[in-house]
């Protein structure tokens, strides 16, 4: 035989030869900045509030929006990640 290469050596010699440097994935960025770039307002809903439940009537809660910074401010005392964050 007039070859002594194997054929990992070739396949790798030929692999060196048409690859191309891969930069990122396309994709992935342009997901990125679909993600980015389509948020919906949150201050906005079409649904109507929700009503308070009995317990936070009793509480003193006036209305969702107390409710919600309540809770707000639970998650942070407790160290927790804000509400709707992952």
């Amino acid at each position: 035989m007039a070859s002594s290469k194997s054929s990992f050596t070739v396949f790798n010699e030929v692999d060196e030869s048409v690859a191309k440097p891969v930069l990122g994935s396309d994709g992935a960025a342009r997901w990125q900045d679909f993600k980015q770039g389509s948020k919906l307002p949150t201050t906005f809903s079409v649904a109507p509030a929700m009503p308070l439940k009995k317990l936070d009537r009793a509480l003193g809660t006036k209305s969702i929006r107390d409710e919600q910074a309540n809770e707000e401010k639970i998650r942070k005392d407790a160290g927790d990640r804000e509400a709707g964050s992952g």
